[in-house]
């Protein structure tokens, strides 16, 4: 295939209309749900189990089950995905994938770093002396260079083909929080401007978008990124073409409600007001919006927080809430997703 041309002629967003107070009911019963249901690895795989969680699932009103996928499980194990896929089509429910790490550029399932960042050293970004690569998990790779624009469309149509997916979900990317100082980088942005290094960002994602559109029209196509991201961030990516979602991922408190010792920066990766703005810029563009309040990696603390907090979060006018189904690192996991479960009647009533 021959290398994409990932540079998209703007042909200008268009602009969401207020919804009248009397729509606004008909919306809120149009609202998805969402789990994000990464398996550990996909590698053991019991069927009966898979069929038990996703009846419990759906028994709680899910409409959409987001599953992690990387290269190396594209690899190794597509029949389990296939398999995970069609027990949620049984079950009436939509399956999105989330292609993750890939590159090194995409968040998801944090299950192993890229096989093709680590056999291609020559496309990683690098940091600010031009030299230096830029580390998340594993090295990231620049979106700039032919090798990764090539992979990313060869490896959507590959999983279009393979799989009857009805989303695909781009997460956190970490090239929207490390910019990119290579030589390719700055061949056209010689001063390293971080507005016009996000406008190629998302004109990147824009393209990609593109071939999945094109392999496959009605797949829906969702990106989302942490409430933390400075406006530059959220007012780029909005612009994203071929998008039919965008959001933001944060804790399910405000920030003054944060725990003490948490970093002052990341204090600011919560739902309320820093992930608003991600939400305002969505329907100036024509985009649904998504948002995912991070129940992972919590403390008992941190649960009680979210106890407290929560419903009034849910009140917000979104259009897809996603949850983490068992997401990793709780202390008390069966409390944090009786939480969600209790709050999730008041997602669409």
């Amino acid at each position: 295939m021959k290398r994409r041309e990932f540079i998209i002629t703007s042909t200008g967003a268009v602009a969401a209309s207020m919804l009248p107070f009397s729509m606004l009911a008909q919306q809120k019963k149009d609202r998805k749900l969402a789990a994000y249901y990464f398996l550990a690895g996909m590698y053991t795989l019991k069927p009966d189990s898979i069929r038990s969680e996703l009846d419990e699932m759906a028994s709680w009103g899910m409409q959409v089950v987001c599953i992690g996928v990387t290269s190396l499980a594209l690899n190794r194990a597509p029949r389990n995905i296939n398999f995970i896929l069609e027990e949620c089509h049984k079950r009436k429910m939509e399956c999105h994938i989330v292609p993750s790490r890939i590159a090194g550029i995409t968040a998801g399932a944090p299950i192993s770093p890229s096989s093709f960042s680590q056999l291609n050293p020559d496309a990683w970004i690098k940091d600010k002396d031009g030299q230096t690569p830029l580390r998340k998990v594993g090295p990231i790779c620049s979106f700039y260079h032919p090798k990764v624009v090539d992979y990313y469309h060869e490896l959507m149509v590959e999983m279009l083909d393979l799989w009857d997916l009805d989303g695909i979900i781009w997460d956190e990317p970490k090239t929207s929080y490390w910019q990119d100082h290579s030589s390719l980088a700055l061949k056209n942005n010689p001063t390293a401007d971080f507005r016009t290094y996000m406008k190629d960002h998302t004109d990147f994602f824009s393209s990609v978008n593109k071939t999945i559109k094109d392999k496959k029209k009605n797949c829906t196509i969702t990106f989302f990124d942490e409430a933390v991201r400075p406006d530059i961030v959220v007012e780029e990516i909005a612009k994203m073409k071929y998008l039919d979602y965008y959001g933001t991922d944060g804790k399910p408190w405000p920030r003054e409600a944060s725990p003490l010792g948490m970093e002052a920066e990341r204090s600011k990766k919560v739902v309320p007001v820093y992930g608003e703005r991600f939400f305002t810029k969505a329907r100036k563009n024509g985009l649904k919006t998504m948002c995912l309040p991070e129940n992972h990696n919590m403390s008992r603390q941190d649960n009680d927080l979210m106890e407290k907090h929560l419903p009034q979060i849910l009140e917000l006018d979104i259009d897809m809430w996603v949850y983490y189904y068992y997401g990793r690192n709780q202390e008390e996991p069966e409390r944090n997703m009786q939480i969600i479960k209790d709050n999730i009647k008041t997602f669409k009533s």
